[in-house]
């Protein structure tokens, strides 16, 4: 088998050597390996590499990169990207499959040397914490397949980290998720843990509940993480499947409260088809939902006032804040803003070419107004959306984000 601490994988001969050329080795057992393209499908399976920087001249690097990711040996592997110039669409794209950082050709060496040199640190990170995980395996302390705790020790592993938490004063946040009463006996449970850990960050703790249902602890995360966590774990499903997640903040509980809280309001949550509900202060709150229809038959404006402060807060806070968190990781030339309160929210992306923004306004009573604004040098566009109050949901303010980061993307490219 072969051992290389850097693998450069490229179709193109000359820049292999310049990449190679850029790269600082610390180590004498350190050493430089390169793979052709044509026979990287079969290399693959026979080495052993630190990282992988991959290049791809005049076609799109994006399928090698799938089938780097789906080799198992190389699942948390570091990957840069090296390409000739910077191509949103193309780092965007490769974000979504699993790179750790890119570089452009034109950029300072002393760029790739330090990117490099993060990545193999990385890495040597996640070969300890697997060390560490191949041993719980093998004590039966964690399953095999899923890498969740087993049954006979989940319990004592949760009390822990609960007690953690507490004791040392730093937020945490505990989850208890399930399939939709519709998906329940369709998709397997190993394959939910399998997206579950997956989805997770290598120091949150998973584990398996009672009733099919599963627990994640959240050290140090804050509700508007937990939100992202569980939306990404349902973008791993796809839409065949739905989830349902209840999540509360970790103060001053024990195991066995936390259990019976968040379990019947899971059990609320799915006769009632939420797909998200948090806990704050032992008053759960819909994230999903806004105002029962009957309600819009009310004229009480302040009614309606008062639904809409609390319900905006709780809805679009958090999504806004997600988005923009995804988008700052992505868009790299852009800047990325956002805020929120009654009178205007406003979510934009800027660019030296481009600018578009979405902004909600609350004229009163059932009604939203929400405007799409895009501008570049050769046209100016405003896109106007009526709303009910209770029709914007996650689902549909995800829905216009989306929209909003098209019609950039068709700005900034003209």
């Amino acid at each position: 088998m072969k051992k290389h601490s850097v693998t450069i994988i490229s179709n193109e001969t000359a820049i292999s050597e310049a990449i190679a050329s850029k790269i600082l080795l610390l180590r004498k057992s350190d050493k430089i390996g390169f793979i052709s393209t044509e026979r990287a499908q079969m290399e693959l399976n026979d080495l052993q590499t630190e990282i992988i920087l991959l290049f791809i001249k005049d076609e799109s690097p994006l399928s090698y990169l799938q089938n780097i990711k789906s080799t198992r040996s190389f699942e948390n592997t570091p990957i840069i990207l090296v390409t000739e110039t910077f191509d949103t669409g193309l780092i965007y794209d490769a974000f979504d499959i699993g790179i750790n950082d890119f570089y452009t050709l034109d950029s300072d060496h002393n760029q790739l040397l330090l990117k490099v040199m993060m990545g193999m640190r990385d890495r040597e990170k996640t070969k300890e914490i697997e060390k560490k995980n191949r041993i719980l395996s093998k004590l039966k302390i964690t399953d095999e397949e899923s890498g969740f705790y087993t049954k006979t020790y989940s319990t004592q592993t949760l009390k822990v980290e609960i007690e953690n938490i507490i004791n040392s004063g730093k937020s945490g946040i505990f989850v208890a998720l399930s399939v939709d009463l519709k998906h329940k006996n369709i998709l397997p449970q190993s394959m939910l843990a399998s997206i579950i850990k997956k989805s997770v960050r290598k120091e949150d703790i998973c584990s398996f509940g009672q009733d099919n249902k599963f627990y994640i602890i959240l050290p140090e995360t804050n509700k508007e993480g937990c939100i992202q966590l569980i939306n990404k774990i349902q973008e791993n499903i796809k839409s065949t499947y739905k989830i349902c997640a209840v999540a509360t903040e970790i103060i001053d509980t024990d195991l066995e409260s936390l259990e019976s809280t968040t379990g019947k309001v899971l059990s609320t949550a799915l006769i009632n088809g939420n797909s998200f509900v948090y806990i704050d202060n032992c008053h759960s709150k819909k994230i999903n939902g806004w105002i029962d229809k009957s309600d819009l038959k009310e004229t009480n404006f302040r009614l309606f006032k008062q639904t809409f402060n609390k319900k905006f807060d709780k809805l679009v806070t958090p999504v806004f804040f997600q988005k923009q968190t995804i988008l700052q990781n992505k868009l790299f030339e852009a800047k990325v803003e956002q805020y929120v309160d009654e009178a205007q929210s406003e979510f934009s992306i800027k660019s030296k070419d481009a600018e578009c923004s979405l902004i909600i306004k609350y004229p009163g009573y059932a009604k939203i107004n929400t405007n799409i604004k895009a501008k570049n040098r050769y046209r100016e566009d405003l896109k106007h959306i009526n709303l009910e109050l209770n029709e914007l949901s996650a689902s549909k303010l995800e829905e216009l984000l989306n929209q909003l980061v098209a019609t950039y993307q068709e700005y900034d490219n003209e």
